[in-house]
C-alpha cells in the first residue's frame, strides 16, 4: 500500500502505516487479540507432519476445502480418525460435497452470486449487488462453530 492509499483508506492512525503496517489497523488488532497463527504447508512431509500431531492435541478440525483437497493431501477423515479416534471433523466446502457444482471453489462474493443474495440487495431497477461484506463467509464460520459445539456435546455424552 503506498502512503496515498494509506492515507486515504482512513485504516491507520494519522494515515500512516508505520514500520509493523500489520500492528497499526485498529480493526485487525480488535479481530485478532489473543489468538495465534500458523502456516503450514499441507503438501510437504514436515508441514503434515505438524499438522498431524496438531491433529493428535486437538477436540476438532475445520477445513473449507473443496471436497477432493484433504483426501488428496492424505488427510481425509479417515486419517484423522485414525490420529485421533475422538477428533470432531467439520468439512465445510462452499458448494458441498456432492452434486453438479461440489468441484466448485467458493469464496463469498461468489456465493452471493450464486445463492441469489446479490440479487436481492439494491434497488428493483438496479443490477446484482455484492454486500460489500462477503456475508456467506462469516455465516458459514458462525455455522461451522455451532456444528463443532454440537458435535463436541454429542461426543462427550456417549459413555
Amino acid at each position: 500500500m503506498t502512503p496515498e492509499q494509506a492515507r486515504q483508506s482512513h485504516l491507520f492512525p494519522d494515515g500512516d502505516p508505520g514500520e509493523d503496517a500489520y500492528n497499526r489497523q485498529a480493526s485487525f488488532n480488535k479481530l485478532n487479540r489473543n489468538r495465534r497463527g500458523l502456516t503450514l504447508e499441507l503438501g510437504t512431509a514436515a508441514g503434515k507432519r505438524v499438522f498431524e500431531d496438531l491433529v493428535r492435541l486437538a477436540d476438532v478440525v475445520i477445513e473449507n476445502f473443496s471436497p477432493r483437497v484433504m483426501d488428496k493431501l492424505g488427510l481425509g477423515w479417515d486419517r484423522l480418525h485414525e490420529i485421533n479416534p475422538s477428533v470432531v471433523y467439520v468439512s465445510m466446502p462452499g458448494f458441498g460435497s456432492t452434486g453438479p457444482y461440489s468441484d466448485w471453489l467458493a469464496f463469498g462474493p461468489l456465493i452471493e452470486a450464486a445463492s441469489g443474495l446479490a440479487n436481492e440487495i439494491g434497488y428493483p431497477d438496479s443490477g446484482p449487488y455484492r454486500s460489500g461484506l462477503a456475508w456467506p463467509d462469516p455465516v458459514a464460520g458462525v455455522h461451522a462453530g455451532a456444528a463443532s459445539l454440537i458435535a463436541l456435546g454429542e461426543r462427550n455424552a456417549d459413555p
